[in-house]
């Protein structure tokens, strides 16, 4: 239809009608292609915001674990003191073992919390997504 009244436009010497059809199909493209990016840019918007949403959850995650490993040192704080108090009053009575014991297999137990750090290399990695957040943001994150 376009292609036939440009022909005909162009057949009659007609170059107003030309260049307003041409116009019009640049702007129909123009338009075009900005909706597209606006799209896209709400995309990765919705998905910066999906991940953001992920690195708060892993954050309030790790200070659980963090608070849990904290209570369980401070817990074991009295038998701590009491194994230190056998062992540098040489006291070789069973229940000094016992606390050192104790302690000991406090020590050689797992006390590294297993921290969420997944999805902070994820959100490094996106390219799209770094371009939508601050300076200060990206800074603090490469840190």
């Amino acid at each position: 239809m376009i292609v036939r009244r440009l022909a005909r436009g162009m057949k009659e010497r007609d170059w107003g009608l030309v260049f307003i059809e041409l116009a019009l199909v640049f702007a129909g493209v123009f338009v075009a292609l900005q909706f597209d990016n606006w799209n896209a840019h709400q995309r990765n918007q919705a998905a910066l915001t999906e991940m953001l949403e992920r690195v708060s959850s892993d954050l309030e995650l790790n200070a659980t674990v963090i608070q849990s490993m904290t209570e369980r040192i401070d817990q074991g704080r009295p038998d701590r003191d009491r194994a230190r108090q056998a062992l540098s009053e040489c006291d070789n009575s069973a229940s000094a073992r016992d606390a050192i014991n104790l302690v000991l297999s406090d020590l050689t137990g797992d006390f590294s919390p297993s921290l969420s750090i997944e999805t902070l290399p994820q959100l490094n990695r996106r390219d799209p997504y770094l371009d939508l957040l601050s300076s200060e943001f990206r800074t603090e994150l490469a840190v």
